[in-house]
């Protein structure tokens, strides 16, 4: 979410985790459409804001390219949101992470949540199910070539996870802050 100077986690306030967590995310169509005008001018007036005191906003939410519960609207509708809410001249940056890896990191969740299946019956699930689950979410070319439909290919950048860790796992650090905040500023030109 948007980082309160607080925590850095959550939301800087109701207005816009409600737009985030419900809007943007899992709400249907005519109710989205019913708050499209209210999204809008809450992200205006955080923006209007930001700009008066030279911040650069950012949007953080893993959920806009991946559908973790089946009540989640689909990646491609997100993305429609996302240009209808911030229009074309909005930077998107997508971190990808190995479809293997992911598989696997979801997997050992599915076992923590109580699925009691191998991790080969888990993939068989994964891709006979591909039109109820995750499966188009990490085909990265589509969500990609998506964005950039949208946004336009110069304002879609795509950056990789396993860039900024090494084999133990442990983020890479330059000059005591994590590589990707550096890799961040550079691609935005900050």
């Amino acid at each position: 979410g948007i980082g309160s100077k607080e925590s850095n986690l959550g939301y800087i306030d109701s207005c816009v985790e409600k737009s985030m967590e419900l809007y943007l995310r899992t709400c249907k169509h005519f109710k989205y459409v019913e708050n499209e005008k209210n999204i809008k001018d809450c992200f205006d007036r955080k923006f209007q804001v930001a700009n008066e005191k030279k911040l650069i906003p950012g949007i953080s939410a893993e959920h806009f390219s991946f559908s973790f519960t089946y009540d989640s609207i689909s990646t491609y509708e997100k993305a429609h949101r996302l240009k209808n809410i911030f229009q074309t001249d909005t930077q998107i940056i997508i971190l990808v992470r190995s479809q293997l890896e992911l598989i696997e990191s979801l997997f050992k969740e599915s076992v923590r949540n109580g699925f009691f299946g191998s991790f080969k019956y888990y993939v068989e699930l994964f891709y006979k199910y591909q039109d109820r689950n995750y499966f188009y979410d990490i085909a990265y070319s589509k969500i990609i070539k998506h964005y950039k439909d949208l946004f336009g290919a110069d304002n879609v950048k795509v950056l990789f996870f396993e860039d900024y860790r090494d084999d133990s796992k442990l983020i890479y650090k330059f000059d005591k802050f994590p590589k990707l905040i550096y890799d961040l500023n550079s691609t935005l030109e900050i």
